[in-house]
């Protein structure tokens, strides 16, 4: 098992160019570049790490083509394209509502462990609920529209930003999907 450190310096030196990178990790092959991404929430003994990949819309359009189901995530793919167990965030995602509480907005509740997810301007952002705060970025958000004006500078409805994925369930929703009619 890897500390933080470790993880923190492999992801630092995954995300630099090849000249930046440390004599620690020289390089990397694809292959182990994504087994380490997608086995970051294992080596963190169990919490949920989100990291973002960059990706163009060619893999993205060949990620989405192999998903057998809508239930079926990119993730998922991946690892099965790499040979990796189903286990990861499955599991995680599993003991995350064990502990904290839910961020309750509008009078609607998302349990401690819901992850959000939003696309803008092309680029994927991910946040995830944890001890009544919506936690992207390392920031805390009281309210789903303060995290989207976070990265969009500018007001926004946050219900109609944010997709989220409830613990236990089987698809994203939009997170106006949860509001009751007005």
């Amino acid at each position: 098992m890897r500390s933080r450190a470790e993880l923190a310096n492999m992801l630092t030196s995954l995300t630099n160019t090849p000249d930046q990178r440390s004599d620690k990790f020289p390089s990397m092959s694809l292959t182990a570049w994504l087994e380490t991404l997608l086995l970051l929430p294992i080596a963190c003994k169990g919490e949920i790490v989100l990291v973002s990949l960059e990706i163009d819309f060619e893999v993205f359009k060949a990620l989405t083509a192999r998903r057998r189901s809508e239930a079926m995530t990119e993730n998922e793919v991946l690892r099965e394209l790499l040979g990796l167990s189903k286990s990861g965030r499955e599991t995680t995602r599993a003991t995350a509502t064990v502990d904290g509480t839910a961020l309750v907005s509008k009078g609607v509740a998302f349990p401690h462990g819901t992850e959000f997810r939003a696309t803008y301007k092309g680029q994927q952002y991910a946040a995830l609920v944890r001890n009544g705060a919506l936690v992207l970025n390392g920031k805390r958000s009281s309210s789903l529209s303060a995290a989207a004006m976070s990265i969009t500078g500018n007001p926004v409805n946050g219900w109609r930003f944010w997709e989220c994925l409830i613990p236990g369930a089987a698809k994203w929703r939009l997170a106006a999907d949860f509001r009751p009619p007005a």
